[in-house]
């Protein structure tokens, strides 16, 4: 992604932003303190300033002219700031020209010659860390961050943090930010707990309506559920946002490549998609006049793959009640965008998960399948052609291309309370199967993943699993769950297991096995049980139609029978074998619904994706 300022132009990078007309500094702008007020201590900080402000210009003025693919409609419009998100795919960036980086060195020196007199500037000090980091100095940045006074901890401890987030060690530096946050003082606490640009408009009311300790409750929530992979310790997504807060604080009071003061726009963009990872020059296509003028724009470009894992206000409303699959990780032009360092492409794959009653306890059914590896073009065969043989025999029939060969995978089945209590943190190294697991009767957050190590690529379902405990005398049915066809009808639960299909895609007009559970039925209690098949996004006029019950819904798939009652109390598993008829693909509901005599129809939906 990339943007660039809009008004006279410049840019950044997820996307390119277009830069703006200049504006005055906002009142929130931190002006640094020194540690002395003396006279002589504030034109030291002058001179850092100064030099830091001309390094900024004198980058923007040695990038090479290129000419920009940047053209277009803005995908959004971020104050002045004009944001395009590509294709994921970022081109490289160019290492800055050589004299640049002579430049950032003796930038460099200076700062150093300032904070060796001042060297309790918070200003001084976090320019030196980011420029030396930028520079891939990070063991002297991080050296900077061990001699600090008591008095300055907590910024010291923001910018080692900062500095381990950028190396992809996010355990540590979540430990750090743990550690700096508690002993800042209450203003810039707030700053670095602030959730600003992140949030979708419910989620906002939701914080704004919840007392201090429900605010708290809430954002360790938000955290839990932005954690990308709960497969890999700790939580990288919240160690990025802080390690954002602390470039914001960096850069706010400090010149930039674009030129501009710093505002709120600004601010935003790195609070949704980070630090820009390099910079370029761009010129849009020369005007038809051929009158010479200066067009040039600045883009920076963030990190590529970068994906939205905050979480709506509906999921964090009620975790445990979201669909599992619901929750789809946006990729194409998220709000935020975060690219883990582990695996930065990480996507939603398919799976089944399906709840099975065990007395006062629920039974998780999970099948899952990534998407297989992409397979390798094999290298062009050389053939020998024997003399007086068909020249074109040989080509007739290429022998098939070597089948794709995964990497390491670890695979992981969790249910979560929506506190963060961890009750199945189940673990194993199959790229895709079935696994179940046992929790009490309750609401919890579900997730299952797999990270692929060769590919550095992850995929995961997650959302909510809820179970009641059955009132008695009433009955249930469980989730319907897809099985392979082949072999004969299973007779329980514990038999259809090993056939639980990866997902819940069928071909059409093929067949499949669908098998579910029904409990509480009487002794010698029969029932109408009927299976219908429903287009689950009908088309505007077929939703008013039916709304207004002038057209019966046609089900290219219904069909109804009894059910003799059972010789004895307890679970009933049943399985039915259906062949779906020529569909058009999309998604399909599959109704279950169970009528007993007497009593309130019960009903279950499972959502099918129909393949050509």
């Amino acid at each position: 992604m990339s943007h660039r300022p809009t008004g006279f132009t410049r840019s950044i990078g997820l996307a390119a932003v277009l830069v703006c007309l200049a504006a005055p500094l906002p009142a929130h702008a931190v002006q640094e303190e020194s540690a002395s007020p003396e006279p002589d201590s504030i034109a030291l900080l002058e001179e850092a300033k100064q030099v830091q402000k001309e390094f900024e210009r004198f980058r923007e003025q040695r990038l090479p002219p290129e000419w920009s693919g940047f053209g277009g409609q803005c995908d959004a419009l971020v104050g002045r700031m004009c944001l395009r998100h590509g294709d994921g795919e970022a081109p490289p960036v160019e290492p800055a020209p050589l004299e640049v980086e002579m430049a950032r060195m003796d930038m460099l020196r200076t700062l150093g010659r300032v904070a060796s007199r001042i060297p309790r500037d918070r200003w001084v000090l976090g320019q030196r860390v980011y420029y030396l980091r930028e520079q891939g100095e990070l063991l002297r940045a991080e050296a900077l961050t061990e001699r600090c006074h008591p008095d300055d901890e907590w910024w010291c401890l923001a910018l080692k943090g900062y500095l381990l987030q950028s190396l992809g060690e996010s355990i540590e530096a979540e430990a750090v930010f743990r550690d700096a946050i508690p002993r800042m003082p209450e203003e810039e606490r707030e700053r670095w707990l602030a959730l600003d640009y992140l949030l979708d408009e419910e989620a906002r009311e939701l914080f704004e309506d919840a007392g201090p300790e429900e605010q708290a409750a809430l954002r360790e929530q938000l955290w839990l559920l932005a954690d990308p992979l709960y497969l890999v310790e700790g939580n990288d997504r919240e160690a990025e946002q802080y390690a954002r807060r602390t470039l914001i604080r960096i850069r706010e009071s400090a010149e930039n490549p674009y030129d501009l003061p710093w505002e709120e726009d600004l601010e935003e963009l790195v609070a949704r998609y980070g630090g820009e990872v390099g910079w370029e020059r761009g010129r849009p296509a020369r005007p038809a006049s051929g009158m010479l003028q200066d067009n040039r724009f600045i883009i920076g470009r963030h990190r590529p793959h970068g994906r939205e894992y905050m979480p709506a206000g509906a999921f964090l409303e009620d975790p445990a009640g979201i669909p599992v699959r619901a929750w789809r990780i946006e990729d194409r032009a998220p709000w935020t965008g975060y690219a883990a360092w582990y695996a930065p492409i990480i996507t939603t794959m398919d799976a089944q998960v399906a709840r099975f009653r065990r007395g006062d306890s629920l039974l998780v059914v999970a099948g899952y399948q990534p998407p297989p590896p992409p397979e390798e073009a094999p290298p062009p065969a050389v053939r020998e052609i024997a003399p007086g043989a068909d020249p074109f025999a040989a080509f007739a029939a290429p022998p098939p291309p070597p089948p794709a060969v995964a990497g390491a995978v670890e695979s992981g089945m969790f249910v979560l309370t929506p506190e963060g209590e961890r009750l199945v943190d189940q673990r194993g190294t199959v790229r895709e199967g079935v696994v179940t697991a046992r929790v009490p009767n309750g609401g919890y957050i579900f997730g299952m993943e797999v990270l692929e190590e060769s590919s550095d690529r992850g995929w995961r379902v997650r959302g909510g699993v809820r179970q009641e405990n059955l009132p008695f005398g009433l009955a249930a049915i469980s989730d319907v769950v897809l099985l392979d066809p082949a072999g004969d009808l299973p007779g329980s639960l514990d038999e259809a297991l090993p056939r639980v299909l990866g997902s819940t895609r069928v071909r059409s007009g093929e067949a499949f096995v669908a098998g579910w559970e029904v409990y509480g039925l009487q002794t010698g209690e029969s029932a109408i049980v009927g299976i219908t098949m429903q287009d689950a996004n009908p088309g505007l006029l077929a939703r008013a139609t039916r709304f207004l019950r002038l057209t019966t819904p046609e089900a290219p798939l219904e069909l109804s029978w009894e059910e003799a009652g059972p010789d004895q109390l307890g679970t009933v598993f049943r399985a039915i074998q259906l062949t779906l008829p020529e569909v058009e693909p999309g998604e399909y509901d599959l109704i279950l619904t169970v009528q007993l005599p007497g009593r309130s129809p019960i009903d279950v939906t499972t959502r099918l994706i129909v393949e050509a």
